[in-house]
């Protein structure tokens, strides 16, 4: 069974982003998903609504509070 995955205008635009990036938007629209997609990267942190970090890396994932982020 293949998938089809449809292009995001904002596809290229996060490509060529240098730097920091904060996507922020209504739930269940894709976000994660075009970022894991479109953005080589070194770290990725999710801030839950308990005010945690959940850091994804090479190394795995490691959950941290808010502060410990800084």
């Amino acid at each position: 069974m293949s998938q089809l995955v449809l292009r995001r205008r904002e596809a290229e635009l996060i490509r060529r982003a240098r730097g920091w990036l904060l996507v922020y938007g209504r739930r269940k629209v894709g976000k994660t998903f075009l970022l894991r997609r479109e953005v080589a990267w070194d770290l990725y942190a999710t801030v839950t609504r308990s005010r945690d970090l959940l850091l994804e890396s090479g190394r795995g994932f490691e959950k941290v509070g808010l502060e410990e982020g800084r």
